[in-house]
């Protein structure tokens, strides 16, 4: 019994060591989560100021679909962000601070959950 124990450690060694790598990663995706959510209300804000402005120029605006077509594109614009700096590692944190800038977001300080 002791034998069969010693010989299941390294089998225990590794599995903690590929989920300390699992919480690793995903703490470092997880620093740029406060600026991709500032970056999709950023663009959510945009959304509703040209949907304000075109719906006092346009005849029979539809509130509706505008809304919908809005929202599916900041969707896109925040994953497709969110997808290239998951795999961005080597200039991610310039990346952000560029995009911080650009867009002057402010960012909300999150607690890790």
């Amino acid at each position: 019994m002791r034998t069969q124990r010693a010989e299941e450690i390294p089998i225990a060694m590794k599995l903690l060591e590929e989920a300390k790598q699992e919480f690793f990663d995903w703490l470092s995706v997880r620093k740029f989560a406060p600026a991709i959510r500032a970056f999709k209300e950023k663009l959510d804000y945009i959304k509703e100021c040209e949907i304000d402005y075109q719906s006092k120029k346009l005849e029979n605006f539809n509130f509706e679909q505008a809304e919908i077509i809005g929202d599916r594109i900041v969707q896109k614009i925040t994953s497709q962000l969110a997808n290239y700096l998951r795999q961005e590692d080597d200039f991610r944190d310039e990346y952000l601070d560029k995009i911080t800038r650009v867009f002057q977001l402010e960012l909300k300080n999150d607690v890790v959950r």
